[in-house]
């Protein structure tokens, strides 16, 4: 287990395994130093979100200042560095947000093993059994052009993925994948109702690590009617409560 110890001066924010093997913040950063800073849409990232956040270090972030992602077999593992960054960038409905992606295993052996147990403090131990039931989501949409679609939806989750609202909308589930480093089930869904809309919906539901009722993520939905008048695109931020 690779514990994250967080001191009040940033700069000396280290991890350390059990067996006292430790790597820094700084040493992350220059294995860094010749890495590109990218722009990430923070739809991708926000199944990574720590679940608890200082309101004042939220306030205080700069989102001028690149948070650090773990990226492991093309996807998002963790963010090693800025999850104040990333919910400040939540908050504010921006749909990116700067970053550099650490890609390779580093040399620092504190890192390797930091890498290979789901490098984040909260590691999830919440198995994707918990992610069945009905539940009361809320939705924002935070990018894209579709508007208010649903607000509050009442949705039962089979295994992670949310039963569409609509039974008219005909809608089949495409993939199921569950990724049990952030406890999140991503799941694809194809909609035709036969008479005016075609819809795409991507859905990442993420389990709360202090709460097994709770869920947040994202669902970004295109849509096209068949006439092809009109187009929409748009991603939504949710968060959600089993109901009793």
């Amino acid at each position: 287990m690779v514990m994250l110890m967080l001191i009040n001066n940033w700069e000396q924010t280290y991890w350390e395994d059990e067996q006292g093997n430790r790597t820094t913040i700084q040493e992350v950063l220059e294995e860094l130093q010749d890495e590109p800073i990218v722009s990430l849409e923070v739809a991708s990232l926000t199944h990574l979100r720590r679940s608890t956040i200082e309101p004042d270090r939220k306030e205080k972030a700069d989102l001028s200042f690149p948070i650090i992602v773990r990226e492991k077999d093309n996807k998002f593992e963790c963010i090693l560095d800025g999850n104040h960054r990333l919910q400040k960038a939540i908050d504010k409905g921006e749909t990116h947000i700067s970053a550099k992606v650490l890609k390779k295993l580093m040399s620092i052996l504190g890192v390797i093993i930091l890498l290979s147990t789901g490098c984040a403090d909260d590691e999830c131990n919440i198995p994707q059994s918990t992610q069945n039931g009905m539940y009361e989501l809320r939705l924002e949409e935070t990018s894209g052009d579709c508007g208010r679609v649903w607000e509050v939806i009442e949705t039962e989750l089979i295994d992670g993925a949310p039963m569409p609202p609509d039974d008219d909308a005909g809608c089949s589930l495409n993939t199921r994948n569950w990724e049990p480093n952030t406890c999140s089930t991503r799941t694809t869904f194809d909609c035709n109702d036969a008479a005016f809309w075609e819809m795409q919906m991507d859905w990442i539901v993420t389990s709360h690590a202090n709460d097994e009722n709770m869920v947040f993520g994202t669902l970004r939905l295109q849509a096209i009617n068949y006439a092809h008048l009109y187009m929409c695109e748009s991603v939504y931020y949710f968060e959600g409560i089993k109901k009793e």
